[in-house]
């Protein structure tokens, strides 16, 4: 009986593989054959089941556990003994189901799994959380396209040319291009090669990518170097050579249309760039003990993958740069996004999330080979293109929450790691030699605690966490990651009663009182 049983679910687990490819939502993750199943009551937030042996309920993730053996056989909504009576259900076209989908007795969906009862048997699906489309090793993915090396899909219908594409599809108001190596662009009808790249006549080399600026003018990364390309006049104008180093561009998100005013930042080996696009000047904006992989800037927050496993969170203003923040990581990645308060980092090996809020890794998500800089997201999803086709994900907080503890990386937490703790001040000396040698005035991260401590202190009857992230030009987040031991909230509260004590020994009135520190005249008269 036991041989059957494992023949049984090994031939439905095969089968729920197989429907995998179908785009199915769930996937088959238990079975069990062992009871006879009759019944699925959900009752005060639990799942209960009646079977031949008794009631049993789920107990952690799909974890079966005796409730009740004293009742067998069908139950009601009560957990009490219920004559069985057969009648068949429809169930959702989402669910792999095979040759059970017509048997059906019981369906129940909890949590993030879906209960079926068919032919007496348990059958247990997990929400994927994800489509998948297959496509042959998907290197690119927007709104309307899915660029591929065997093929470019515009709505699911292959472009006759190009045949594949090895860089990025970009779409801009009315005009899309596409870096095949070559540049293609399509508007509305008419399609047109603005460069074509034929292997051993490459002009202006591979072209990997292109980037909006004002009017109509784009910069074109390719493996030779940065170019402006003028569309009207169909131009190219190499701005900075790349002596054959790749060029890794900072993503940023769109403004008005475009995506760089008077500045384009990238990387190239360890070094991180700005170039004017007035003048075509460029000048090394930061330098990196390693060499950068992918970067994606929000705000005032550059966030950098190395070659290392290290994502390094670089705080960037006109006045000011430092490193805020380090993660490790335990594989490494080769692309990176963001999404809400999530990083998003696919590889070789699979994706992992990092959760900004909770400090917190995920590894391995999603097993499978993504190809580097297949990432896209909107307002309310995001998708990654492998070897093996497009996952979309239409919920990332669902997803992180669904997460088993499995994935969790215990080596996020580095500030108990003694040798981490010394890289990160070995580190700190080094930014601090570096600034010593700079001329122009800069921040460290213990010189902005001694500032803002000194801003509080001079305006302890105004001062909230509001002002002085509007004084310091600092986010929230940031703010609380300048020093572990100092957080601006308790340093206000403890200088306003230390403000307050000392003026009622001196006897001032409780109104100068309530002037200097400002706690309200009601507040004083309680607590003080």
């Amino acid at each position: 009986m036991s041989r059957l049983k494992n023949i049984l679910s090994f031939f439905l687990l095969w089968l729920s593989f197989f429907g995998f490819t179908q785009n199915y939502d769930y996937e088959l993750v238990y079975i069990d054959t062992d009871k006879i199943y009759y019944s699925i009551i959900q009752k005060e937030g639990a799942l209960f089941f009646g079977t031949n042996l008794g009631i049993y309920r789920i107990d952690s993730e799909t974890k079966l556990i005796e409730y009740d053996l004293s009742v067998k056989g069908a139950i009601d909504k009560n957990l009490n003994p219920e004559t069985i009576r057969i009648s068949f259900i429809t169930a959702p076209k989402n669910i792999p189901l095979s040759e059970f989908r017509t048997s059906i007795t019981a369906i129940q969906s909890f949590q993030n799994y879906v209960y079926v009862i068919s032919r007496g048997k348990l059958l247990i699906y997990k929400n994927k959380l994800y489509s998948f489309t297959p496509y042959g090793s998907v290197r690119s993915i927007t709104t309307n396209y899915v660029g591929s090396y065997n093929g470019i899909y515009q709505m699911d219908e292959v472009l006759t040319y190009p045949p594949y594409t090895n860089g990025q599809i970009k779409e801009y108001d009315g005009i899309t291009f596409i870096c095949y190596d070559g540049l293609f662009a399509i508007q509305g009808n008419q399609q047109e090669i603005l460069y074509d790249a034929p292997a051993g006549n490459r002009k202006y080399g591979a072209i990997e990518n292109i980037f909006k600026l004002q009017s109509s003018k784009y910069i074109i990364v390719s493996d030779l170097g940065l170019y402006i390309y003028n569309l009207e006049e169909n131009s190219f104008k190499m701005i900075h050579d790349g002596n054959y180093s790749p060029i890794v561009p900072v993503k940023k998100t769109f403004r008005n249309g475009f995506e760089f005013k008077t500045g384009f930042w990238f990387g190239q080996n360890n070094n991180l760039y700005s170039i004017n696009l007035s003048d075509y000047e460029v000048s090394t904006f930061f330098s990196f003990e390693s060499q950068i992989v992918d970067m994606i800037a929000v705000g005032d927050v550059i966030y950098v993958l190395t070659n290392d496993k290290k994502i390094i969170f670089l705080y960037s203003t006109t006045q000011q740069k430092f490193i805020v923040n380090t993660i490790y990581l335990e594989s490494q990645p080769h692309t990176i996004e963001i999404k809400r308060n999530y990083l998003l980092m696919s590889g070789n090996k699979g994706l992992s999330i990092y959760d900004l809020s909770e400090n917190q890794l995920y590894n391995n998500v999603v097993i499978d080979e993504f190809n580097r800089g297949a990432m896209f997201k909107t307002d309310n999803a995001f998708s990654l293109g492998s070897i093996h086709g497009v996952y979309r994900f239409e919920n990332i907080d669902l997803l992180v929450d669904s997460i088993s503890s499995n994935f969790v990386s215990n080596e996020v937490n580095y500030r108990n790691d003694t040798i981490l703790i010394l890289l990160v001040i070995l580190s700190g000396f080094i930014v601090l030699i570096y600034m010593l040698n700079n001329r122009r005035r800069r921040y460290n991260n213990q010189e902005m605690v001694i500032a803002i401590k000194k801003y509080i202190d001079a305006n302890l009857n105004k001062v909230d966490v509001v002002a002085i992230c509007e004084k310091f030009n600092i986010d929230n987040n940031l703010l609380y990651h300048l020093d572990s031991d100092f957080k601006p909230g308790d340093y206000i509260k403890q200088k306003r009663k230390e403000k307050a004590v000392e003026l009622i020994a001196k006897g001032f009135s409780i109104e100068k009182i309530s002037k200097a520190t400002g706690y309200s005249v009601s507040y004083l008269k309680r607590y003080f």
